[in-house]
């Protein structure tokens, strides 16, 4: 799949304030810093790039203080987000926003780098068989389901199958 915000300027001026634009020669190489559309697949290279340089150098998470202020149009173009779900959430009062501003009007505060793949996960239209409040009553035995499938399977449920396990 194609993402016609993904270009190779973007994706530049995106390394570049976080810091990381050392990688942009071997993105270049690896045939992902290329003029016009990303591939999924070359996103997904991007992220899985800047997140080992991240944790290579010692880096948990990205900072808000130089990721913060870049445009959430900067930011989707080296993150794979299939659904387009940062374009949508991404415009607050018909302008575009920073990806503090939208990490802030979702209560988002976790890695801002994995920020796509949670709006992809949490934001399937299967999840509207379960209305906010039901899970908000079930909040505690989809934390104890979470817990036990990490425990017996070494790794984290998708959001989808732990909902399921707990509703049937």
């Amino acid at each position: 799949m194609q993402s016609s915000t993904s270009s190779s300027p973007n994706k530049q001026r995106g390394l570049h304030l976080l810091g990381v634009e050392d990688l942009s020669d071997a993105l270049r190489q690896a045939g992902v810093m290329k003029t016009g559309a990303c591939t999924y697949t070359e996103s997904w290279a991007v992220r899985t790039l800047l997140i080992g340089r991240m944790r290579s150098q010692g880096i948990k998470r990205l900072r808000m203080s130089r990721a913060g202020n870049m445009s959430v149009h900067v930011f989707q173009s080296m993150f794979p987000d299939e659904r387009k779900w940062l374009t949508r959430f991404g415009w607050s009062n018909g302008q575009r926003t920073t990806l503090a501003g939208l990490c802030k009007r979702l209560g988002y505060k976790q890695q801002p780098e994995l920020l796509s793949m949670w709006l992809c996960l949490l934001c399937s239209p299967a999840f509207d068989a379960f209305p906010a409040q039901e899970l908000e009553k079930q909040k505690f035995a989809l934390q104890a389901a979470m817990k036990q499938y990490h425990n017996d399977h070494g790794m984290w449920p998708h959001p989808l199958v732990l909902v399921k396990l707990v509703f049937g």
